[in-house]
């Protein structure tokens, strides 16, 4: 146990908390192992008056379950005399948020806990607020978004600190903290979802994992790493990236930057920019890829515009744009985008491709060309895109009095379209 606190303690030396010189910190604690054995070494290392803790309930799950980890914690809390805040999320509103900010329900759920969180930090008047991340998490964490396309921005994994939000066991294995609870007999909830292999973070953690276990010893220090190098390339970007901060206008409903500033970066600082900018507009949604991609390589002295969920990108002779839009559903005009349901609507672009019955796939551009399609109508005719594979999934040129093509095994209204 005495080896568990130090290496926690240097944990925190990493977080650039000063152990010795610390005010009150709080502790966020779900009922399982990483946060329960987190709020138990911080009670060793300062004492109970100095702690403050906080359990979320989201009611995700049903409720014997959910309320039962939050009882849990405040019965915990109460045995070791540490000041205990339960915060409910009311049923219903993580999924309401998830079809609004359309990232998912893990997403919404962390939106939302981390609301939470700063409230309290500001209620208790914290130094820090302790999160249980541990080594496993960041190993996840860093197969996790290799997987979905990562750059060194999201290769960098979960970082030590953040604001006041820190993270003292993100070096320690899960092995080492179920043996530290185990020494002291303490037991600790498991969430049921852990198991959910609908969540690709337990497919990684429940299957490729032990996978890479068996078949690359060694690969867990290899990534870590890279996880390690990547944080350290993406710091830099982002101080240049920042260095730009001043040459971005903020309004009300909108920032911009000048063309001449943002079409002279690299691509890679041009990126975090944007992001940047997306940030100020406080737009915190999941931005394609290939979007912003396609917006780097408007310098061609032509003026353009496109439309992503609630916001309008746009470029004319002298800045770049980024506003929310004032109406919901703005018809489909040449490169506008929405989002909606899982799916991107825009217009045609070159080299679009859809599948045919027979699983072969066929040039958008030859549909249009057998549907006879005019040159004003090809930009007016929706491109459905599957947000998750990306592959174009439906032509809807019903209402324009062309064909609406719907490949097999998406079914979804055409109604507002």
């Amino acid at each position: 146990m005495v080896d568990f606190l130090k290496k926690v303690a240097e944990g925190f030396s990493e977080c650039g908390v000063d152990v010795k010189n610390c005010g009150r910190i709080g502790v966020a604690v779900s009922g399982g192992a990483d946060s329960v054995s987190l709020l138990l070494a911080c009670v060793e290392m300062f004492g109970s008056e100095m702690v403050a803790a906080l359990t979320v309930n989201h009611n995700i799950r049903e409720e014997r379950e959910t309320a039962g980890d939050a009882d849990f914690v405040v019965a915990l809390c109460g045995k070791i005399g540490v000041e205990c805040r339960r915060f409910e999320i009311p049923r219903g509103k993580v999924f309401e948020l998830a079809d609004v900010r359309g990232g998912g329900v893990e997403d919404a759920a962390r939106f939302l806990r981390y609301q939470a969180f700063s409230e309290f930090i500001d209620e208790k008047k914290l130094d820090c607020l302790c999160l249980a991340h541990n080594q496993n998490d960041q190993l996840e964490t860093a197969l996790m978004r290799f997987l979905q396309g990562s750059g060194c921005d999201g290769g960098g994994g979960i970082a030590h600190r953040r604001g006041k939000f820190v993270r003292p066991l993100l070096a320690l294995p899960r092995s080492e903290i179920e043996e530290y609870l185990r020494a002291r007999n303490q037991p600790w909830r498991t969430d049921s979802t852990n198991s959910d292999t609908a969540y690709l973070r337990n497919r990684i953690r429940n299957s490729l994992m032990k996978d890479l276990d068996g078949l690359f010893p060694g690969w867990r220090k290899a990534v870590l790493n890279g996880v390690e190098k990547n944080a350290s390339d993406n710091a830099t970007l982002l101080k240049e990236a920042s260095s730009f901060d001043g040459c971005i206008s903020v309004g009300a409903d909108f920032v911009s930057v000048g063309k001449k500033i943002f079409y002279s970066l690299d691509d890679s600082v041009k990126r975090r920019v944007f992001q940047s900018m997306l940030s100020k507009i406080k737009f915190f949604g999941r931005f394609p890829f290939k979007l912003i991609r396609e917006i780097s390589s408007w310098n061609d002295g032509k003026n353009h515009s496109v439309r992503f969920s609630s916001i309008i990108v746009s470029l004319d002779s002298d800045r770049l744009k980024i506003a929310f839009s004032n109406d919901s559903a703005p018809p489909l005009g040449s490169g506008f985008f929405r989002l909606a349901d899982g799916f991107i609507f825009r217009s045609c672009q070159a080299g679009d491709e859809i599948r045919m019955k027979d699983g072969k796939m066929k040039s958008v551009s030859k549909v249009f060309s057998d549907w006879k399609v005019k040159a004003a109508d090809r930009n007016r005719i929706a491109v459905v895109q599957d947000c998750a594979s990306l592959e174009l999934v439906a032509l809807l040129g019903g209402k324009l009095g062309y064909e609406d093509w719907i490949v097999d095994g998406f079914f979804f209204s055409t109604a507002d379209n």
